[in-house]
């Protein structure tokens, strides 16, 4: 996942549609430079710009709410896992009860088979009997008698012999429809039991692709937060190389006075000084300002000056540096245009204000396309709106 635009403190890369000239007027060294520029002209720059701020905060904020949106999502994923993960521990242990009851029921049904063996083993000889001794014998029997009492007795008997079948018989009877219930019951929970065993499935599935989505999300997240870091290392690294550099020279020019002209038209996305990166949560310091423009706009000289540095810096990219020389307090004024697309002047070379120095993009540490701007007195970077 990328968020488009967003290096160091979310620069959002937003193709304005500015036209691709000399610096406005409105940034000269003074007004008698003006060339006769109306304050109405001046008013319509201002409120320009003004838009152009408002719409590259509005950026920003989007890349913020992003950022936030994935952590969102993180913990309603991390919600749903949980919920799901406890879902799998009720349905395994639904499971092993019906495994226990599936064991049960097939013991009972063992039991039941052989007391059923059983009892139909001595129900046949019974019955073998029964057709053995037809009803001949019987009558035989009761005419054998020797009295009324030895009759009676008799028939009392062979009464209590057929009692004794016919209970037999009924016993059977019941004990196969009891088996065959417990063999319904088994289906049943044996049915259940693989309902329950797919649902199971179906859950652990889920889970599999819900613990993927909140891997891709962190990962998304961890991306955005370590570009942001990495960003904000390679330029504070590369702005303590150059003020160390440029604390060890000495100007060779004189500072034509008066204020910067801007580099390019365009909101500023990313201001000078500490803050806490809403990405990153970590404190930063910006040691300059970022101005959002499309890949190919051409940068401008902010003064006359003579090019100290044209070429690749570090994080900065392709980078151009101007010494404006010393002021009248003794301070050595230098500007760095930072993350060209490509360099139009060399070292040694001496520019003019508002001449094309470079065309702007993305190189070095960023992922969007802005001139990163900065101004350093003595070799110390400043604020350069102080100096624009």
């Amino acid at each position: 996942m990328r968020i488009a635009g967003l290096f160091v403190c979310v620069v959002s890369a937003v193709a304005f549609a500015l036209p691709a000239a000399a610096p406005s007027p409105a940034f000269a060294a003074d007004t008698s430079s003006l060339g006769g520029e109306s304050n109405d002209q001046l008013s319509q720059d201002l409120r320009n710009i003004q838009n152009n701020l408002a719409a590259a905060q509005k950026d920003y904020d989007t890349a913020v709410t992003t950022l936030n949106t994935i952590a969102t999502t993180i913990t309603t994923l991390n919600g749903q896992i949980t919920a799901q993960q406890a879902q799998i521990t009720a349905q395994q242990a639904k499971i092993t009860d019906y495994n226990t009851q599936i064991d049960a029921k097939k013991a009972q049904i063992t039991q039941m088979d052989r007391d059923i063996t059983n009892q139909n083993s001595d129900l046949d000889q019974r019955l073998r009997v029964m057709y053995e001794t037809d009803n001949d014998n019987v009558l035989v029997v009761l005419l054998g008698s020797e009295n009324i009492t030895d009759f009676l007795s008799n028939l009392d008997m062979i009464q209590t012999i057929n009692k004794s079948d016919q209970g037999l018989l009924t016993e059977m009877q019941q004990k196969l429809g009891a088996l065959e219930t417990a063999k319904k019951g088994l289906e049943t929970i044996q049915t259940q039991l693989v309902s329950e065993e797919t649902a199971m499935e179906q859950t652990q599935a889920s889970l599999v692709t819900k613990k993927s989505q909140l891997a891709t999300a962190e990962a998304a997240q961890k991306a955005i937060r370590d570009a942001a870091v990495d960003n904000i290392a390679a330029e504070e690294a590369a702005s303590k190389q150059i003020e160390a550099e440029l604390a060890n020279r000495t100007g060779t020019g004189v500072y034509s006075g008066g204020v910067l002209s801007w580099p390019v038209q365009g909101p500023i996305t990313c201001g000078f000084g500490p803050r806490i990166n809403p990405i990153t949560r970590l404190p930063e310091n910006h040691p300059g300002i970022d101005i959002g423009v499309p890949y190919g706009t051409p940068v401008h000289a902010a003064a006359d000056g003579v090019v100290i540095t044209a070429s690749w810096y570090g994080g900065y990219g392709n980078a151009v540096m101007i010494d404006h020389g010393v002021d009248s307090s003794g301070k050595d004024i230098v500007t760095l245009y930072g993350h060209n697309q490509s360099l139009a002047v060399s070292v040694g070379q001496h520019v003019t204000r508002g001449q094309v120095i470079s065309y702007a993009g993305s190189t070095g540490e960023s992922t969007g396309p802005h001139v990163h701007f900065g101004v350093y007195v003595n070799g110390t970077a400043v604020n350069p709106m102080n100096y624009l």
